[in-house]
């Protein structure tokens, strides 16, 4: 899931802006401007109004709420602020089912040059019941007599 969001982030952004996916483009000694997309907390709630659909268009069994910041790094104050507004038009036209949790500005420690904000977020998404476990049927045939 996370990697369709970041997907449809990239394809929404203009081409060339740097975005990244996971903490190790914070702690890298890297320097702003950047997009870093993090998945942090997860939970799953029971389906109930509204309904996000599964992947095939089906009534779920249970909703996937993934947790994430997307942190936003410009050179300065003024920098951040324009990004965190046209980041939020951004997300707004995307057609996934996005909301916006809150954010806090961060300074210093390992975002030392420039000023960065983090912006929380959930994306839902519906879970489907599978007829084929693909991925586990796979990794059993790779694993097979392993044990």
């Amino acid at each position: 899931m996370i990697r369709v969001l970041y997907q449809a982030l990239r394809d929404s952004l203009p081409p060339g802006t740097p975005l990244y996916l996971g903490t190790e483009a914070l702690d890298q000694n890297g320097v702003p401007p950047r997009l870093v997309l993090v998945p942090e907390q997860e939970r799953f709630t029971p389906p109930g109004p509204p309904f996000y659909l599964d992947a095939d268009g089906d009534r779920p069994f249970a909703v996937r709420e993934v947790g994430f910041s997307l942190y936003l790094w410009g050179a300065g104050w003024d920098e951040t602020e324009a990004m965190l507004h046209e980041a939020l038009s951004l997300a707004r036209a995307l057609p996934l089912p996005l909301s916006w949790e809150g954010g806090e500005w961060i300074e210093g420690g390992q975002l030392a040059l420039g000023v960065a904000y983090r912006l929380r977020g959930v994306y839902r998404v519906g879970v489907g019941m599978r007829a084929r476990y693909g991925t586990l049927e796979a990794i059993a045939q790779q694993c097979a007599g392993l044990m």
